[in-house]
């Protein structure tokens, strides 16, 4: 029974190690990608007077993918990146901004300003998520290699649900950044670069959908990662446990019984080393122990009746003799 809970503990904590491992690649990637939202633009739909007068300028008329940091347009024309060089990175890329510029900051609405700042929060919770994510592995890794006691797996699994937490908090806060985005802010930022929904066109807004892509998925992927990584270590947290219980309990019980009980119940030696003659003998004291599976000692030697003499000048002991007295 022992092993057999030695062993799903052992498993418990191996799953949960993976798991942290599968959380820790999810979550890393999600966080670095540039497809947490698809914009896809029908420009053939788009009139003439909207594609001449932005082709050049508005962002936001151009099919797009955009992550945490960047937001990339790998099917803008050249003359749209050209006529922004200066901004662009990696080809095709602009970077988000997170500033609030001082210059501009009194024409910001209060809803522009929550959203850098939610966009803050959304990247500060999966960055700390994402340490937590090794801290738990170290953590973890201490039952199954160096001290195999269950307050490192029941810590583990703490960990794992602080992950869990603070990932969801960072979606959480990007679900906020985006339902700004779409219906609250009204500001143009760079001229009419970057306008939000709620300045587009009509026209537009009727012919560019936007979905959620696959690095917005990986991050939620993550998170059941980390809930099924803290459920793992819990469980080898009470396995481990009951391993520490039972051995526990088997000392108490060896101590109680004592070495007595231990001896007469043939635990205390081994018996295949006393003859089979000395096996089977009964006890010659007073007080008689149970001779099956016992070694029982020789009954004493008799002895010759005394007085004994000792002869000190030559080392040896003399015959015995009949008792008699100086007196």
């Amino acid at each position: 029974m022992a092993a057999s809970r030695s062993t799903c503990g052992t498993v418990m904590l191996v799953a949960g190690t993976c798991f942290t491992i599968l959380t820790l690649i999810f979550v890393a990637i999600s966080f670095a990608t540039d497809y947490w939202i698809s914009y896809t633009v029908k420009r053939d739909n788009l009139s003439n007077l909207v594609k001449n007068a932005e082709a050049t300028n508005g962002r936001y008329t151009f099919s797009r993918n955009r992550g945490l940091f960047r937001e990339c347009y790998p099917n803008a024309s050249d003359a749209f990146l050209s006529a922004q060089s200066a901004d662009v990175s990696d080809g095709e890329c602009f970077k988000v901004d997170l500033d609030i510029p001082d210059a501009t900051a009194d024409s910001l609405t209060n809803h522009y300003i929550s959203r850098i700042h939610l966009l803050r929060s959304c990247i500060a919770f999966i960055a700390v998520g994402l340490f937590l994510i090794l801290v738990t592995f170290i953590v973890g890794l201490i039952p199954l290699s160096c001290s195999r006691r269950s307050k490192w797996a029941f810590t583990a699994g703490f960990l794992a649900f602080l992950v869990a937490f603070f990932v969801a908090g960072g979606m959480a806060f990007f679900h906020g950044a985006e339902y700004l985005e779409k219906r609250k802010i009204t500001d143009s930022i760079d001229g009419d670069k970057i306008m939000f929904y709620q300045s587009w066109a009509d026209d537009i807004k009727i012919n560019t959908d936007s979905d959620y892509d696959w690095s917005y998925a990986l991050g939620w992927v993550g998170v059941g990662c980390a809930i099924i990584t803290a459920i793992f270590y819990v469980i080898a947290g009470f396995y481990v446990g009951d391993e520490r219980y039972e051995d526990r309990e088997y000392l108490d019980k060896s101590s109680s019984r004592g070495r007595g009980q231990d001896y007469a119940m043939g635990n205390g030696y081994d018996n295949r080393a006393f003859p089979p003659q000395m096996m089977d003998r009964p006890y010659p004291g007073a007080y008689p122990y149970p001779g099956q599976g016992y070694p029982v000692p020789p009954p004493p030697m008799a002895y010759p009746q005394g007085p004994y003499v000792q002869d000190l000048d030559n080392g040896r002991q003399l015959q015995p003799m009949p008792y008699w007295s100086w007196s």
